[in-house]
């Protein structure tokens, strides 16, 4: 079985599922990738472009990024037993490989999120649907999404299978002991992840924390040089660390060590396993479309939901979190297997596999 894996981009976070994948298939699986995504703040790793199973594609960008064709060897993505399509109708290219493949009977596995951003009654779910219907297995990031989508298609006949998005092995999903007095936000600095409320948040509770709590803002993005500004306006730039973009598991797990908890003060994506992962409890907006990974959150478990795009939920949330001390330092190895249990890399690549057989 040869398996050609084609995406946009891949970027870093997803180092150590490309490399379950190749050391499970070995030369079975080929990558075919781009260096940026459609967000061009999303890169593919140098991990990925330096493996000898990768071929670089060039992706060709138009309508203000919107829609992207990429220069893909047609004949041999045709030929190959299995191919592996992301669930994207805006790559024109994929209509393409994936009609003929149909058309010749050759195996066709479609990957991805089983809703776009607005959900299952999106004006898009029509052709999201035509993709889907030109697969023959459908990958989905979550149980919860399976379900939901088996639940509006239950005629719906393709085989379907859940890789769990995750971003670490079993090996490297623990905590380490540190004093946890801090706070920490991990994620791209850009409008939709509501940086800016968490700093207005953080200066609103600041009398009311311990005096050597800092605000760790990890992550790189357009709005940076606006964040800086804004945390200096109001006072707390002296509270606050911008650490930039990190993502080196054992360099995060000693930030997270010292966190008694992290935020997400705009809609939750990986960022949400990757604080479980290591034993870190999550402050979360209740009412944001959030990515299908909201469904590890349990609220009073492992986290608090506070009041979406309020600046005094958000504090309370805060203050809460530091009332509850004792608390949340006991529920670090309860919160870290359940992560190991749900979301490792192994899991993830066993249903990615699985999908391909």
């Amino acid at each position: 079985m040869h398996v050609v894996l084609v995406q946009t981009a891949i970027a870093d976070y997803r180092n150590a599922f490309v490399q379950s994948l190749v050391q499970r298939l070995g030369s079975s699986i080929e990558i075919m990738v781009g260096e940026k995504y459609f967000e061009e703040s999303t890169k593919t790793s140098n991990y990925v472009l330096n493996l000898p199973t990768t071929k670089k594609v060039e992706n060709f960008f138009f309508l203000n990024r919107k829609f992207c064709y990429q220069v893909l060897p047609i004949g041999k993505l045709i030929s190959s037993d299995v191919v592996v399509f992301e669930l994207n109708p805006r790559l024109l290219s994929n209509w393409l490989v994936l009609s003929v493949r149909k058309i010749l009977g050759k195996k066709n596995v479609i990957w991805g999120h089983a809703w776009a951003r607005k959900g299952s009654s999106s004006k898009t779910e029509p052709i999201r649907h035509l993709m889907r219907i030109l697969g023959d297995s459908l990958i989905f990031y979550t149980s919860n999404q399976m379900e939901d989508f088996v639940g509006k298609y239950p005629a719906f006949k393709r085989q379907l299978f859940v890789a769990p998005n995750s971003l670490y092995t079993r090996d490297q999903i623990y905590a380490l002991d540190g004093d946890r007095s801090d706070i920490i936000y991990v994620g791209r600095l850009v409008e939709s992840k509501r940086v800016d409320l968490l700093i207005h948040g953080f200066r609103s509770a600041i009398s009311s924390i311990s005096s050597s709590c800092r605000l760790k803002i990890v992550g790189s993005g357009p709005e940076l040089a606006q964040l800086r500004k804004l945390a200096e306006d109001i006072g707390v730039s002296d509270r606050i660390d911008f650490l930039g973009h990190i993502s080196n598991v054992n360099d995060l797990r000693s930030l997270y060590s010292d966190s008694l908890f992290s935020v997400s003060p705009g809609y939750v994506g990986l960022s949400i396993t990757q604080s479980f992962a290591f034993g870190v409890p999550m402050l979360v907006a209740d009412n944001e479309p959030h990515s299908p990974e909201i469904e590890a959150f349990v609220d009073g478990r492992n986290g608090y939901f506070f009041p979406a795009g309020s600046v005094d939920g958000l504090a309370a949330g805060i203050v809460r979190f530091y009332n509850e001390f004792s608390k949340w330092r006991r529920s670090t190895p309860i919160i870290v297997e359940d992560c190991k249990e749900r979301y490792s890399v192994e899991n993830m690549a066993e249903g990615f596999i699985n999908a391909c057989k």
